[in-house]
C-alpha cells in the first residue's frame, strides 16, 4: 500500500504533535526537579541543558519519524502539541511528577534512617556511658585528692608554675616572632 503524500504530511503533523507533548512533560519534569533546590548558575546551565536535549530529542524523533524532513508543519505541530499540551495535561502530570518526587525522597528519607539508626542509638549509648564514668572518675578524683593527693600536692604545684612560666615564654616568643615588620617611612 502506498502513502500519499498527504497521509505522510498528516502523519508528520501528528508525530510532531506527540513530540511536542512529550516535550512539555519533560519540561515539567525539570520544573519540579528544580523545586528541590538550586542555585542561580545551576539553573541557567540546566536550563540550555533541557532545551538542547529536547531539541536533540525532537529531530532524533522526527528523523526516526520521516527522515528528517523539516517542513513548516513540522514546527506547528510541535506548537500545536505543546499547546495543547500547557493548556490540558500540565497540571495533572506535574501533579504526578511532584507525587513521584516526593514518594522518592519519603524512601530516600526512611533508608537514610533505616541505615543511621543503629549508629545514632550506639553513640547515645556511648555517651551515657561516657558521662556515667565521667561522673564516677570525678568521685574517684575527689576521694583520690582528699585522701591520698595531698603528699604530691606541692609536687603538683611546682609543676604547674613550671609549665606556666615555659608557656609563657613560648607565647611571648610567637608575638615576637609573629609580630609586623617595622613599615618604611613615607618618602617624600
Amino acid at each position: 500500500m502506498e502513502v500519499t503524500p498527504l497521509a505522510q504530511q498528516i502523519y508528520d503533523f501528528l508525530l510532531s504533535a506527540a513530540g511536542g507533548l512529550m516535550i512539555g512533560a519533560g519540561f515539567d519534569l525539570y520544573r519540579t526537579l528544580l523545586r528541590v533546590g538550586h542555585r542561580r548558575w545551576w539553573v541557567a546551565i540546566t536550563d540550555v541543558i533541557i532545551w538542547l536535549l529536547g531539541a536533540v530529542l525532537f529531530f532524533l524523533f522526527l528523523f526516526w519519524g520521516n527522515w528528517g524532513e523539516i517542513r513548516i508543519y513540522i514546527f506547528l505541530g510541535l506548537a500545536v502539541g505543546l499547546l495543547l499540551y500547557f493548556r490540558f495535561l500540565s497540571g495533572e502530570v506535574r501533579a504526578f511528577w511532584e507525587g513521584m518526587l516526593e514518594l522518592i525522597l519519603h524512601i530516600l528519607r526512611t533508608i537514610f534512617y533505616v541505615i543511621t539508626f543503629p549508629f545514632i542509638y550506639l553513640y547515645q549509648i556511648m555517651k551515657r556511658l561516657a558521662r556515667y564514668l565521667l561522673r564516677k572518675g570525678q568521685i574517684f578524683g575527689h576521694w583520690y585528692q582528699r585522701r591520698l593527693g595531698r603528699p604530691f600536692n606541692n609536687w603538683r604545684k611546682k609543676m604547674q608554675t613550671t609549665l606556666r612560666k615555659y608557656a609563657l615564654q613560648g607565647r611571648q616568643k610567637m608575638k615576637k616572632w609573629l609580630r609586623r615588620p617595622p613599615q618604611e617611612p613615607p618618602s617624600n
